[in-house]
């Protein structure tokens, strides 16, 4: 299977150049197994602007599945479903403007990765195990 190489610690960031806005919506698992992208019917979608004053964190459990509590609706009765935490930048940038994301993410592993095919490299000892 396989593992996050990403410690509990959270994702710090720091934009440099024009401001961008970071999206969280959340992510529900229905009754029937699908999933649901929460609108302003059940949880409403939360924006960050990322200037280059601001130090922004995203906390690794916020991508996780956990019990998160909603508004109740017919596929939620009980008001409490799995969901997790979808993010993005939907917005282009406007114009002759430049941004970029500095992030500093703590890790617990690190492998080499083929870029190309975006897949593992898997060591000899991997290979022989």
């Amino acid at each position: 299977g396989q593992r996050n190489s990403q410690d509990a610690a959270p994702i710090s960031t720091m934009t440099v150049g024009h401001p961008r806005v970071l999206t969280m919506a959340l992510q529900l698992r229905r009754r029937d197994g699908g999933l649901h992208r929460c609108g302003t019917e059940l949880a409403p979608e939360v924006t960050f602007t990322l200037s280059p004053t601001v130090e922004f964190e995203l906390h690794n459990q916020d991508e996780q599945w956990h019990p998160r509590t909603v508004k109740k609706t017919e596929d939620t009765p009980e008001g409490v479903v799995l969901g997790s935490y979808l993010h993005g930048m939907q917005d282009q940038l406007q114009g002759h403007n430049a941004s970029c994301g500095l992030l500093r993410r703590p890790l617990n592993t690190a492998a080499e990765v083929n870029s190309h095919t975006h897949m593992v490299i898997m060591s000899k000892a991997e290979k022989q195990a």
